[in-house]
């Protein structure tokens, strides 16, 4: 179940990055759609916000 996690957690931020490059590539380019481009790197920013999320230790029961 772990190794499952993990790879889903990697494979989420991996594409969160991809979504960012992508985003600022488009944002960049001649004729690119600015919202576009903008909607993408704001998903990668959640997107590697919710993996953090995920990853935080859980506090201690009583």
């Amino acid at each position: 179940m772990l190794d499952t996690s993990n790879a889903m957690l990697t494979l989420a931020m991996l594409a969160a990055f991809a979504l960012i490059i992508g985003g600022l590539w488009l944002f960049r380019a001649p004729g690119g759609n600015r919202v576009k481009a903008g909607l993408m790197v704001g998903a990668g920013l959640v997107t590697i916000f919710n993996v953090w999320i995920n990853t935080l230790p859980l506090p201690p029961s009583p």
